[in-house]
């Protein structure tokens, strides 16, 4: 009798510790998602605001924006932007305010702290060796053209790796900046 109750103890023992620790991973995993998704959010919508910088500085400068990253991080390793630098304060009806146009740098005004990571720029940050989406065209907007891109990386990408039922309803969706059919350069995030 006391061997009965020993093994039914122990067997009551190892049920309470499987059902503990399923009910702790169900209570862990969908936090440890919800920190590493934002965790890579936020690196790629870094990245993609920095991807619509480049691309407003290359459509001051030529017009239109760029359809690939060759010819965007040649244009930020090369380039330079006209500067109005104002000397004297305009407020103070006592100084003489003078102005000259300045030439700075794209690569030094795009990335001031991080010029190594041009080259990295077509590159998703956590994924392997995956690279952004790029277009850009000629759009026709209320009957006028208009430049218009589009950055964008699905979420099956950015999510790879992670548990798929906590992103289940994002398949299929892009995080993306600028939009080839609205013409608009914000990003699916700033709503």
């Amino acid at each position: 009798m006391k061997i009965l109750r020993f093994i039914l103890n122990l067997l009551l023992t190892i049920a309470i510790c499987v059902v503990g620790y399923f009910l702790f991973l169900s209570i862990k995993e969908p936090i440890d998602f919800e920190r590493e998704s934002n965790l890579r959010k936020d690196a790629v919508i870094t990245k993609l605001k920095k991807i619509r910088s480049a691309q407003l500085a290359h459509k001051d400068i030529h017009g239109r924006f760029c359809g690939d990253f060759d010819t965007l991080i040649n244009m930020i390793k090369t380039d330079s932007f006209n500067v109005m630098k104002v000397i004297g304060d305009p407020n103070d009806s006592t100084v003489v305010v003078t102005q000259e146009m300045v030439k700075v740098s794209m690569l030094d005004s795009l990335f001031e702290e991080q010029p190594e990571l041009v080259d990295a720029l077509p590159k998703v940050p956590y994924t392997k060796d995956a690279d952004f989406d790029i277009d850009a065209r000629m759009i026709t907007k209320n009957e006028v053209e208009v430049p218009a891109f589009e950055v964008s990386v699905p979420y099956e990408i950015l999510y790879d790796g992670l548990i798929k039922k906590y992103y289940q309803d994002k398949v299929g969706y892009d995080l993306k900046v600028g939009d080839i059919y609205e013409g608009t350069t914000s990003g699916n995030w700033e709503k």
